[in-house]
């Protein structure tokens, strides 16, 4: 077994609360200034994941520009704390999307499972913005995989019924490109 000292699981996820702090505002800058900058011929939304180094580089983002607070029609943008909040709504309601008391009996699995949904949530949002990425898509996206990493996979097109108008593959390289880890549908 491997000493959880020298996991990379600690070396590269374990924050601090001022870690976390500044990782959210430094997500929420990026995706102010993409928004504000945002063209109509550039539709791709960028996905971030410089999240799993911070820890060893967050003195280097301290100092970045704060960005715009406004679009150009002078609606404001989210502030890092609404976005946590917003994150941590949807993973509140991993538990019944796939959960012990999930809305559809067949969707009911472990506790672990909605869990490491929410890890995975979680982790998402520390390096992409809920302005840039539908947080029920990435939800959904998030307890698909979280079923295959815990051995208790459902059918898809059971979280395609949660997920109208969302492509799955889509989130789910996203998700892919921040754990660094390949996932293929089928």
């Amino acid at each position: 077994m491997c000493d959880p000292a020298d996991s990379s699981q600690l070396k590269a996820w374990i924050f601090s609360e001022k870690d976390l702090e500044l990782c959210r505002a430094r997500c929420n800058r990026l995706a102010r200034r993409y928004l504000f900058c945002k063209t109509n011929s550039n539709n791709n939304t960028p996905t971030e994941s410089f999240a799993r180094e911070f820890p060893k580089k967050s003195d280097s983002y301290v100092d970045e520009d704060e960005g715009p607070t406004h679009t150009e029609d002078s609606k404001e943008f989210l502030i890092p704390e609404e976005e946590n909040l917003l994150v941590s709504f949807y993973a509140s309601k991993l538990p019944s999307l796939i959960g012990p008391m999930a809305q559809l009996p067949k969707l009911r699995r472990e506790p672990k499972v909605p869990a490491t949904a929410a890890t995975l949530l979680r982790r998402f949002y520390l390096s992409n913005s809920v302005m840039m990425h539908d947080p029920k898509a990435i939800m959904v996206s998030a307890a698909f995989l979280a079923s295959k990493v815990e051995d208790a996979m459902t059918d898809v097109r059971k979280r395609r019924t949660m997920c109208i108008n969302q492509d799955l593959n889509d989130n789910l390289k996203r998700i892919s490109k921040l754990t660094k880890f390949a996932f293929n549908v089928i």
